[in-house]
This record gives structure tokens, C-alpha cells and sequence, in this order.
């Protein structure tokens, strides 16, 4: 589990670059904007990966009872996924308009 979690924070980190980097080139504006695109979809099937791992997670610990240091730790992730798509949909609507 703390490998997919650790992956996922890879993934959302690379995301968060290629977004920052995209905002820095706003002024190239039509290829900055394929090449976000193109991140942001690679970021949303990260995400999904993500989720996939997370629910598996969960119902792993539904099967195991492991505990609420491990359950706690999941729904925190799952937090920052939601707030990194939120953000996402922003940066998008910013850029194109």
C-alpha cells in the first residue's frame, strides 16, 4: 500500500510541475496549452490509477482491520487527490480563457 501511495505522490508532484512550468510559458500560449493538455491527461489517468490503488487499499483494510494510523493515512491521500483535480479544472478554465 505505501508503495501506491508513494507512487501516486510521484505522479501528483511530476503533474504539479508540468502545470507550474505551463503557467511560467503562458506567453507561447497555443503550444503551451497542447502541452498542458497533454499533462493533464496523463495526470487524470495517474489519478485514476491512484483511486484504483486506494480502493483496493481500502478494501484490504476492511479484510484485515489494520487499524486507524493506516485508515487515517488513506483518507488523507484521498483528500489531496480530490483537491489536486479541483485544482486542475481551475488551471484549465484559466489557461483557455
Amino acid at each position: 500500500m505505501l508503495q501506491c501511495i508513494d507512487k501516486c505522490y510521484q505522479c501528483i508532484d511530476k503533474c504539479y510541475q508540468c502545470t507550474d512550468n505551463c503557467y511560467q510559458y503562458i506567453d507561447n500560449c497555443y503550444q503551451c496549452i497542447d502541452k498542458c493538455y497533454q499533462c493533464i491527461d496523463n495526470c487524470y489517468q495517474c489519478i485514476d490509477k491512484c483511486y484504483q490503488c486506494i480502493d483496493n487499499c481500502y478494501q484490504c483494510i476492511d479484510n484485515c482491520y489494520q487499524g486507524d494510523v493506516l485508515i487515517t493515512n488513506v483518507t488523507w491521500i484521498w483528500k489531496n487527490i480530490h483537491i489536486l483535480i479541483w485544482e486542475l479544472n481551475i488551471g484549465i478554465k484559466s489557461v483557455c480563457e
